[in-house]
Formats: C-alpha cells, structure tokens, sequence
C-alpha cells in the first residue's frame, strides 16, 4: 500500500491500474488452453487479487482510475466469454 504525504491514494490505485492491466494481458497469453472454468479460476487468482486487496480504497479512485479499472474488466470478461478482444 503506498500512501502519499497528503494521506493521498493516488499513488496506490495507480499502481493497482497498472497491476491489473498487466495481469489481464497474462490472462490472453493462454486464451485457447483452458475452459470457462478455468478461465474464471485463473481470473480470479490473477486479477481478482489485485482488486480485493485493500479494497476499501478503491472507494477514493477518480474518474480515470475507474474507467481504466472498467475497461480492464470488460476485457477480462471477454476473455472468460471466448469473444476476443474486440468482442463477440
């Protein structure tokens, strides 16, 4: 957890931004080896532990942290779904 001086959270939800855009891009790496339910099993261990981890601060997150947390999101389901990055 990083704290600014000002009791800022910015710098932590940056980096939690750039964990889970790096652990969904780990997630296409492997898009044809697993089923659904092993999609949502490593989707879960990847990505979901970056988000449920101190997620009471996720409440302090800006406009920009939360749109690219969203688009991060949508890609991950896409990924569960099959319909590939551009979607179905």
């Amino acid at each position: 957890v990083k704290v600014e001086e000002n009791l800022d959270w910015e710098l932590h939800l940056e980096e939690i931004v750039k964990k889970y855009k790096s652990k969904v891009s780990l997630l296409w790496r492997v898009k044809g080896m697993l089923d659904v339910r092993g999609k949502k099993l490593l989707y879960n261990a990847l990505v979901g532990s970056v988000l449920n981890y101190c997620n009471t601060i996720l409440y302090e997150a800006g406009a920009r942290e939360v749109e690219s947390m969203q688009l991060g999101q949508n890609a991950a389901m896409r990924y569960i779904l099959g319909w590939g990055r551009e979607g179905k």
